[in-house]
């Protein structure tokens, strides 16, 4: 996003939040260890508090809008056209001929189909560089996929 070669490290992919915290919770889980009550219960409030304070800075966002942007700039009908046509269709593609049972193949086809999340505007704010931007790719992608997901669904 940033184009900052500070962000493009072997070091800061690996030392960062996401990447410490699964390292951590898969041994957790794979040996099914129980955490005490108190980091349970904390991690329950913060896993409770995420998509909630994520839809209220999207919606922060969304409101401060311009319509005009909004529907006037072609690179945002690309983007969605990608996200809600071509990915779902390549990746049900790349799954077609394997040996895997149809529910999976329509699973991964109907997750695509999914639109833009709310994260490409968490990335956006936290590097600073085309919020606009990527609130009008989810509002955009999340309109069309009203259209899109049932006409890709057409192909199962």
């Amino acid at each position: 996003l940033t184009k900052e070669k500070k962000y493009i490290s072997l070091k800061s992919a690996i030392i960062n939040p996401t990447f410490i915290t699964m390292i951590i919770a898969i041994p957790l889980f794979v040996f099914n260890i129980d955490l005490p009550y108190i980091i349970d219960e904390a991690c329950l409030g913060l896993s409770r508090m995420t998509m909630p304070l994520c839809m209220i800075i999207l919606g922060i966002r969304l409101a401060s809008v311009d319509l005009k942007n909004l529907f006037t700039r072609p690179f945002i009908y690309i983007a969605a056209l990608n996200k809600l046509v071509v990915f779902p269709l390549f990746c049900y593609f790349a799954v077609y001929f394997l040996p895997f049972d149809y529910v999976f193949k329509a699973s991964i086809l109907i997750l695509c189909c999914a639109p833009c999340a709310a994260v490409i505007l968490t990335l956006a704010e936290v590097h600073e560089k085309e919020t606009e931007l990527a609130a009008n790719c989810i509002i955009i992608t999340t309109i069309l996929s009203v259209l899109t997901i049932p006409l890709v669904l057409l192909i199962l």
